[in-house]
C-alpha cells in the first residue's frame, strides 16, 4: 500500500499543470499517455511521397515547434536517408492517410527528441541501403507514444525502444526481422530491445524472430510489459534485464512486471525448453541482475507453464529466488485482460490497420491465428535447430523472401479549405468555419482536446478496425482460433463441439477431398484445459464410404458417442467412447428411419429424456422429425414429420433446440430456399417434445444453411446464424460470408449480439455448432471457408444486444466489420452506412 500511494504522489508531484495529465488520445494507455505531442501548433500537410522538399513528411518532421503531421497522400515514402526526429513536440497521424496508408521504405525512423506521438505508420526499411538498420528505435528520451505501428524488415533489431522515461508502445506489430542480411556481425535480425523507466508495452504482437523477443535493456528501471503477444520465437523468448547498463551508471536497476502475455510457439521455435519459456532473466556477475515478477502469462501447448510460469516457464543460471518478485511494482494501470481474451484482441486490432491494414500485416496475423508460416530465407534452418525442419520457419533473410513492398493505393484527399488538417465537410458538420485555419488549435468542447484532435480521434474511432475491438460486433469475443494448424484434408466441414467433465474440450468434423468423397472420414482434436488444440486425429475412417455431420454427444454415465449419417444422408450411426475420446468403437447402423441428432446436438430434459432433432431427406422432400430416448440412449423413439413438405412452403432439415421450461421447447430449423423471403423455421412444443405446432416463419433470414442455438444458464437463448439469404449481395457466397450471433428472452424477440465473421466475394463460414461450458463462457465452431474449423470463445455477460426489427439487422448499432482479408475504403463505406 505505501509503495502504491507513494507511486501516485510522485506523479501528482511531477504535474506541472492540468494540461500535463490530459490523455495524447483516448486510448492511450501507460505512462506515455500524457504525451502531448504537437497540441496546439501548426498543421504540416504531407502532400507528396518525396524523400524531402515542401510537402513532404521530413519537412514536417524537421520542422520546430509543436506540429501536428495529416496526410493527403498514401503510399510508400522512399528514403534516401534515416528519418529522424529531433525537435520535441510533434504528432505523426497516419490515419488521416486518404487510401491504404504510409509506409516508410529503405531507412528507419528514429525519435531522438521528448513528447511525440507517431500513430498508425508502417516502417519497412529492408536491405536495399546496405545498411545494418533498427526499423524503429528511440534511446534517452521522454514522454513518448507509439501506438499501431508496424515495423518489419529489419537488418538489426526490429523495434528497440530503451532506456528512455514516460514511454507507451501500444497495439503494435513487430515482425519478419531479417535473420542472414547485411549485418557487420553476420546473422542477426531481432525483435527488439525494451526496456525504459516509467516504460508501459502493452498489447503487441512480436512475430517470427530468432531471438529478442523482446530482449530487456540492463538497466531498464521500471518496466511494464503485459498483454503482449509473442509468436513463433526461435532460440530465445523474451530475456536481459541485467540490473546494471554498462558503462553507464545512470541506468542502474531493472524491475519488471512480465504480466498476461500470451505466448505461442511456431514453426520455428527450438525444440527443449525455449518451447516453453516465459522468459530467461540474464546477468554479467553474481549481483548484476534484475527483479522480475512473472504472472498469469500464457504459454500454448503448456498447460503447467500456463498454471505456474514459475514452473518450468523461467529459466536462468541465477537462482530463482533472487530474481523473483512475489508482488509487482506498482505500475501506471492499462486496461489488461487475461491473456487469452488479450491474444484475441491483439490479432484483431494491432498494427497500422488505418486507414487500411496491408497484405503484409493481414498475413503475419493469420499465420499467428493459424501457428503456420508462409514464407521463409535459406538460412535460418541451416544454422539453428527447429522442432520440424519439413515446415516453413517464417524467419526471413530479405525482404524479398516475401515478396517485397505492396503497392499502397492513394485515393482523394477529401477537402481542406483552410489547410488545418480537419475536412470542410467535417468543420461544418461540427459547427465550424472551413475557412478559418485558426479553429483547429480550439476547444469547442472544453474537454481538453483541440477541434483537429477531435477530429484524428474521430478517424480512429470511426475506422474499421477500431470498430472490431470496441463496438458491439466484436466486444463479447474472449479469443478466435483454428482447430488445426496443419490442414490434414483438402476440405473440412460440418463440426461438433463438446466439454468433458475435466474441462477438456473435444471437436469432431468429417474432412477429405471434399464433401461427399469416398475418402471423407471423421476427425477429432482435444483441446486439454488450459492448452491449445492438439494434432487431429482419425476417429473412423469411413470403409472407403463417404460420411456427413457429425454430432458428439456424452451420455450420463460418461460414454462419449459420435452420431452422423452415410453412406446417405438417410443412413443413421453411432460410434462410442468409454475411455473420454482416447479410443473408439467400431460404428453401429441405427434402424432404418433413424439418424440421430443431425448436425446439431440433443437437448437433455431435467427427467434424464434426451430429445434429438433429425431429418430425413428422400421421399417426398425435406422434413424433421423428434427422436426422443428415456433410457440414456439405448432406445429411441419418434415422433411423426412435424413439417408438410408437400402441401405447404416449409421444408426444413437440421434443428436445433431451446428449452423454455421442461415442457416448453423451441425448434429452430434451416429452411430450403434462395428467395428473398426465406427465414428461419420454428416449432413449439407444450409437452416435452412428443407434439408439436405446426411449421412456421420467424422473423431472422434463413439462406438454406444450417444454424445451431443454446439455452444459456441464466435463462437467455443464443443463436448463431448466418444473418442473409442466398440472394443479399453483401452475404457472400450463398450467403455464407456472414456469421451472426443473436440473443433472446423469449425466442421470439431477437437482439442482434456479435458478427464472427464477414467478407463478401465468394467465402464462407458456416455450419456453427454451440455450447456453454461450466465456466459460463460460450464456445462456437464453424467451417472455415471449408479449410479449417475457428474456434470462437464469447463472454455473454458482455453482449450489447441491439433489436432486429422486421429482420433487419442493426447495422448502424451492430456493424458488419469485414475480416482482414477485405478491408477496403469502397466496402467499408457500403457496410458502414
Amino acid at each position: 500500500m505505501k509503495q502504491i500511494v507513494l507511486s501516485v504522489i510522485i506523479v501528482l508531484f511531477t504535474t506541472a499543470n492540468s494540461s500535463a495529465q490530459q490523455l495524447a488520445f483516448p486510448t492511450a494507455e501507460g505512462y506515455g499517455k500524457y504525451t502531448r505531442g504537437g497540441r496546439g501548433g501548426q498543421v504540416y500537410e504531407v502532400t507528396n511521397l518525396n524523400d524531402s522538399g515542401q510537402g513532404s513528411l521530413r519537412a514536417a518532421v524537421e520542422a520546430s515547434g509543436p506540429r501536428t503531421v495529416v496526410f493527403r497522400v498514401s503510399g510508400n515514402i522512399e528514403l534516401k536517408s534515416p528519418l529522424r526526429i529531433k525537435n520535441p513536440y510533434i504528432t505523426i497521424a497516419g490515419q488521416t492517410a486518404p487510401g491504404e496508408g504510409i509506409c516508410l521504405k529503405n531507412h528507419p525512423l528514429n525519435i531522438d527528441a521528448d513528447e511525440v506521438i507517431v500513430r498508425y505508420i508502417r516502417v519497412r526499411p529492408g536491405d536495399v541501403s546496405g545498411e545494418d538498420y533498427d526499423a524503429v528505435s528511440s534511446r534517452y528520451v521522454k514522454n513518448i507514444i507509439l501506438d499501431h505501428i508496424s515495423a518489419s524488415w529489419s537488418v538489426d533489431e526490429t523495434m528497440s525502444i530503451y532506456h528512455c522515461d514516460s514511454i507507451t508502445v501500444q497495439w503494435s506489430l513487430v515482425s519478419e526481422s531479417m535473420f542472414k542480411s547485411n549485418h557487420v556481425k553476420g546473422t542477426h535480425g531481432f525483435g527488439g530491445i525494451w526496456g525504459s523507466n516509467h516504460g508501459t508495452y502493452h498489447h503487441n504482437l512480436l512475430a517470427h524472430h530468432t531471438s529478442r523477443n523482446p530482449r530487456m535493456a540492463s538497466g531498464a528501471g521500471n518496466t511494464d510489459y503485459r498483454n503482449n503477444v509473442i509468436y513463433n520465437w526461435g532460440y530465445q523468448s523474451l530475456y536481459g534485464g541485467e540490473k546494471q547498463q554498462k558503462g553507464n551508471d545512470k541506468f542502474n536497476f531493472s524491475t519488471f512486471n512480465i504480466v498476461g502475455n500470451y505466448y505461442k510457439p511456431g514453426p520455428a521455435t527450438a525444440p527443449g525448453e525455449v518451447s516453453h519459456r516465459i522468459a530467461s532473466p540474464s546477468s554479467r556477475s553474481d549481483e548484476d541482475y534484475g527483479k522480475w515478477y512473472i504472472a498469469d502469462n500464457f504459454m500454448e501447448g503448456s498447460p503447467k507453464v500456463s498454471e505456474n510460469n514459475w514452473n518450468d516457464g523461467v529459466h536462468t543460471d541465477i537462482p530463482l529466488e533472487k530474481v523473483k518478485l512475489d508482488e509487482p511494482w506498482a505500475s501506471m494501470p492499462i486496461r489488461q485482460q487475461p491473456a487469452e481474451a488479450a491474444y484475441g484482441a491483439v490479432l484483431q486490432e494491432v498494427g497500422a490497420s488505418l486507414p487500411k491494414r496491408d497484405a503484409i500485416d493481414s498475413r503475419i496475423i493469420e499465420e499467428t491465428l493459424g501457428g503456420f508460416a508462409t514464407y521463409e530465407g535459406e538460412a535460418y534452418k541451416m544454422l539453428k535447430k527447429v522442432g520440424d525442419k519439413s515446415k516453413i520457419t517464417g524467419i526471413i533473410d530479405s525482404q524479398n523472401d516475401v515478396g517485397g513492398w505492396p503497392e499502397l493505393k492513394s485515393l482523394p484527399a477529401p477537402k481542406d479549405s483552410d489547410h488545418d488538417g480537419m475536412p470542410d465537410a467535417w468543420e461544418r458538420k461540427n459547427k465550424l468555419d472551413p475557412n478559418d485555419p485558426s479553429d483547429g488549435k480550439a476547444d469547442q468542447d472544453n474537454d481538453g482536446y483541440t477541434n483537429l484532435e477531435e477530429y484524428l480521434n474521430e478517424l480512429v474511432v470511426l475506422g474499421n478496425a477500431k470498430l472490431a475491438a470496441q463496438s458491439p460486433s466484436k466486444k463479447a469475443i474472449v479469443s478466435e482460433a483454428f482447430v488445426f494448424t496443419e490442414q490434414p484434408t483438402r476440405d473440412c466441414h460440418a463440426s461438433s463441439i463438446l466439454e468433458l467433465e475435466n474441462g477438456d474440450l473435444l471437436c469432431v468434423w468429417f474432412g477429405g477431398t471434399r464433401e461427399g468423397h469416398p475418402d471423407v472420414k471423421l476427425w477429432m482434436s482435444r483441446k486439454p484445459k488450459g492448452a491449445a488444440w492438439q494434432a487431429p486425429v482419425v476417429v473412423y475412417d469411413g470403409d472407403g464410404k463417404t460420411l456427413f455431420n457429425p454430432v458428439l454427444v456424452q451420455l450420463k454415465g460418461g460414454d462419449i458417442q459420435v452420431y452422423f449419417v452415410g453412406p446417405t444422408i438417410n443412413d443413421g450411426q453411432v460410434i462410442t467412447s468409454k475411455d473420454k475420446g482416447q479410443t473408439w468403437g467400431r460404428p453401429k447402423k441405427l434402424p432404418k428411419g433413424f439418424v440421430g441428432p443431425i448436425v446439431n446436438k440433443p437437448i437433455y430434459l431435467n427427467d434424464g429424456t434426451i430429445i434429438a432433432g433429425a431429418s430425413l431427406q428422400d421421399g417426398p422432400g425435406r422434413r424433421v422429425h423428434v427422436e426422443r430416448s428415456v433410457d440414456n440412449g439405448k432406445t429411441w423413439t419418434k415422433t411423426k414429420p412435424i413439417n408438410d413438405p408437400v402441401n405447404t412452403k416449409h421444408q426444413i432439415i437440421q434443428p436445433t433446440f431451446l428449452v423454455h421450461s421442461q415442457k416448453k421447447i423451441q425448434m429452430l430449423a434451416r429452411s430450403n430456399g434462395s428467395g428473398e423471403d426465406t427465414k428461419i423455421a420454428q416449432s413449439w412444443s407444450g409437452d416435452g417434445g412428443l407434439t408439436w405446432s405446426p411449421v412456421s416463419d420467424t422473423n431472422l433470414p434463413n439462406n438454406n444453411s444450417a444454424i445451431d442455438a443454446i439455452t444459456l444458464a441464466d435463462g437467455r437463448h443464443l443463436l448463431v446464424y448466418n444473418h442473409s439469404t442466398r440472394l443479399d449481395p453483401l452475404g457472400g457466397r450463398k450467403g455464407r460470408g456472414i456469421l451472426t450471433v443473436a440473443i433472446s428472452d423469449d425466442g421470439i424477440n431477437w437482439k442482434a449480439a456479435a458478427v464472427l465473421e464477414y467478407r463478401t466475394g465468394a467465402v464462407q463460414y458456416s455450419y456453427p455448432a454451440v455450447i456453454q461450458t461450466k465456466d459460463g463462457l460460450v464456445h462456437i465452431t464453424y467451417s472455415w471457408h471449408r479449410k479449417r474449423i475457428k474456434h470462437v470463445v464469447l463472454d455473454p455477460t458482455r453482449f450489447e444486444p441491439y433489436p432486429i426489427e422486421e429482420g433487419q439487422w442493426p447495422k448502424d448499432r451492430m456493424p458488419w466489420i469485414l475480416s482482414r482479408e477485405e478491408e477496403n475504403a469502397s466496402t467499408k463505406s457500403e457496410v458502414l452506412n
